[in-house]
């Protein structure tokens, strides 16, 4: 649960990355990759800002794996 002026904390698997490059290649598909949903770094910071947030961050991004906070 958010409390009005919280911080919200979203970590996702880039669209494009490294990882989902590895992913696109391998023969048999994870169980959780399978069903997972791509997305870019713009994509999410919209998220954020259209549900409200006014400062976004990304104080970590590494190999196709990014952390956000707003």
């Amino acid at each position: 649960m958010l409390r009005p002026g919280g911080i919200l904390v979203a970590g996702f698997i880039e669209e494009g990355g490294e990882i989902q490059r590895r992913y696109q290649h391998e023969p048999t598909k994870g169980r959780f990759l399978r069903f997972a949903k791509f997305r870019t770094v713009g994509d999410v910071e919209k998220f954020f800002r259209d549900a409200g947030f006014v400062q976004v961050s990304v104080p970590e991004r590494t190999r196709g794996f990014c952390v956000m906070n707003g």
